[in-house]
């Protein structure tokens, strides 16, 4: 599943527990480390 379309689940206001339910081979880990990566492409991007 593509990064953008976690991140865009997950700034719709879905728990979790919704996403896990909703995409049953995602893992709990699956989506920490979507927002994660994310994280650390907009520190990257806000320093150049």
């Amino acid at each position: 599943m593509p990064v953008v379309t976690v991140i865009g689940m997950v700034a719709a206001g879905m728990s979790e527990d919704q996403i896990l339910h909703e995409h049953p081979l995602l893992e709990r880990e699956d989506i920490r480390e979507v927002l994660l990566f994310n994280h650390q492409t907009y520190l990257l991007e806000s320093t150049d």
